[in-house]
């Protein structure tokens, strides 16, 4: 028996298109997604911009079998109409159709790994974060797009060094106030990084 879409992607949210404009024209939703419409503009949305105007900038990667390169965005969001932290990952429109020549394909939807009740040791936390050092994803879903990591650890210096030098390694430092060891990991092709962090005072 055939599964359906949804069965098999349930991560999955949205997929729509937008116009030359940044205008919402198409969208395709799961039965569950609640609030959506076609009269809403995305002009603003960087995943639209990005596609739009600065297409040299679209990040790439290749297929299976490296024989084909595809360009593509992506950007953690807070829904402006469930209010809800998703992804979006966007692309020029493979479609060949005239009159949607030049359009943006996008899809909305979680990571799994990242948002969807992560089950973690005591003390381990996470945070993945953008080459401005913004939190994108974190443990605690609620600092996700609203946390500037490095404020946090009161700018530790070889964090900074780690996460400029885009290369793996371990730093010791504090956290929000405590003592706490770090680990960080580039995320290529992506400019992102991840941090794992152990409290230290847990342990003791």
């Amino acid at each position: 028996k055939e599964k359906k879409a949804q069965d098999c992607y349930s991560d999955f949210r949205l997929a729509f298109w937008m116009d030359q404009d940044g205008s919402l024209r198409i969208n395709w939703a799961k039965e569950q997604a609640q609030g959506i419409t076609t009269n809403l503009s995305l002009e603003n949305r960087d995943y639209v911009q990005m596609v739009l105007k600065k297409p040299e900038n679209l990040w790439r990667i290749s297929d299976r079998t490296k024989s084909k390169n595809y360009r593509f965005f992506l950007e953690p969001i807070t829904s402006w109409t469930t209010g809800l932290n998703t992804v979006v990952a966007s692309m020029p429109s493979l479609a060949t159709k005239q009159e949607i020549n030049g359009w943006v394909a996008a899809m909305e939807f979680q990571f799994l790994s990242l948002m969807d009740h992560v089950v973690l040791p005591p003390g381990i936390g996470f945070a993945v974060i953008d080459s401005n050092h913004g939190v994108l994803f974190h443990s605690e879903e609620k600092r996700n797009l609203r946390e500037a990591f490095l404020v946090e650890t009161d700018h530790n210096p070889k964090l900074r060094d780690l996460f400029t030098a885009k290369t793996a390694g371990h730093a010791e430092g504090s956290y929000r106030g405590k003592s706490t060891s770090f680990y960080t990991l580039p995320l290529d092709p992506l400019p992102w990084a991840l941090v794992v962090f152990r409290d230290r005072e847990i342990l003791r």
